[in-house]
């Protein structure tokens, strides 16, 4: 645990020190099956997280509870072999309590919607896209963000032997991508951003000596 010593410019120093009562608890189920065979397949999962961590905060003992909820639902739809798609949603839930200074008592929301499909289109080009779109939500910090990320490429198998490849490919079509991610510890709650490359595209020539594969259903493109 931390033991955080908070001066009058609201400056932690912290130190991890051995000190006992803290646990976690977490348990888990998921559950595959399909609705129309080869045609429909449902991924549900869910998981529950209670968990109660000390800290020292200027010597004096704070609690924090945290009850957390996470579910998603994911559908797998192969209409043809010529166009495979899934549509994904997931939410987390997160309840977080102090013993001390119980007004900054929160709730963490991340919300997670996703539709990635593959279609075989005419002279034997292939369409790839990955959409997803996140939402953040802390009311105590005001914390409201959207973020919608599209990826998208078209592809085509160049020789008989299927060993080439070209492809033509662009990452972050709205260019939003902002790299960021929001978690609860013990008695810290962090959004943190990370620098990344946004909207860009790319051509390239790909050679594989096993050959390129076509199959529609399985495969990551991004």
């Amino acid at each position: 645990m931390q033991d955080q010593t908070v001066d009058s410019l609201l400056v932690t120093t912290a130190r991890t020190i051995n000190y006992k009562g803290g646990r976690r608890f977490r348990i888990g189920t998921g559950y595959n099956f399909p609705i129309v065979k080869n045609r429909l397949t449902v991924d549900v999962d869910y998981d529950y997280t209670l968990s109660r961590q000390f800290a020292l905060v200027n010597s004096e003992e704070n609690s924090t509870r945290s009850i957390g909820h996470g579910g998603g639902i994911e559908l797998q739809i192969n209409p043809s072999e010529f166009l495979t798609a899934s549509l994904s949603a997931r939410i987390d839930w997160e309840d977080i309590a102090y013993s001390v200074q119980s007004s900054q008592d929160q709730q963490l929301l991340n919300q997670t919607y996703g539709l990635d499909l593959s279609a075989r289109l005419f002279w034997s080009i292939y369409l790839h896209t990955n959409f997803s779109y996140e939402r953040w939500r802390n009311d105590r910090f005001g914390v409201d963000r959207d973020l919608p990320l599209l990826h998208a490429s078209l592809s085509r198998v160049l020789t008989p032997s299927a060993r080439w490849e070209l492809r033509l490919s662009v990452y972050d079509v709205f260019d939003r991508n902002l790299g960021i991610s929001q978690s609860a510890s013990g008695n810290l709650v962090s959004e943190s951003r990370t620098q990344i490359l946004t909207r860009y595209a790319m051509l390239s020539l790909t050679y594989n000596l096993r050959g390129i594969s076509t199959d529609l259903k399985g495969d990551s493109y991004f």
